[in-house]
Order: C-alpha cells, then sequence, then structure tokens
C-alpha cells in the first residue's frame, strides 16, 4: 500500500532531487571509481556527486559520505 511506502518515498525523492537538481542541465565531464562501491562523477558547473554503494561510511576530500548515500560537493555555478 502507498501509505506503508509514503514516507520512505518522500525521503527517497529529497535526498535524489536535492543532489540531481544542483547538476541539472550540466554535462559530466569525469567518472572515477576510486574503490569496490564507489562512485564519483564531476560535472561541468564544478559540481561532484559522491555515490557511497557501500555498507560503511566514505569520506572523499574531506566530505563524509554515509553508508549507502550520495553527496554531492563543489563550489557550482549552476
Amino acid at each position: 500500500r502507498y501509505e506503508d511506502w509514503k514516507e520512505d518515498i518522500a525521503s527517497g525523492y529529497a535526498l535524489v532531487n536535492g543532489i540531481l537538481s544542483q547538476v541539472r542541465g550540466s554535462s559530466i565531464i569525469s567518472r572515477d571509481i576510486p574503490q569496490d562501491g564507489i562512485s564519483v562523477v564531476g560535472y561541468d558547473n564544478g559540481k561532484t556527486i559522491v555515490v557511497n554503494y557501500t555498507d560503511s561510511a566514505y569520506t572523499y576530500q574531506g566530505t563524509t559520505v554515509g553508508a549507502q548515500s550520495a553527496e554531492i560537493i563543489g563550489e557550482g555555478t549552476k
């Protein structure tokens, strides 16, 4: 039932939209896999998205990305 998933859907959307809205309209300029389960994607607006698919926190350039989470870093122009 929708009511059973409503809060999970809303929080998942808020996380994803909060990150992707900052790179909307930008082009990917780099992609790196610094270790298994970690993806680092750079955009032409100066932003970088770090996705952590692992079960442990990961630190990238001073920013800690929680397990099974993502963070956006950088001083973008868009």
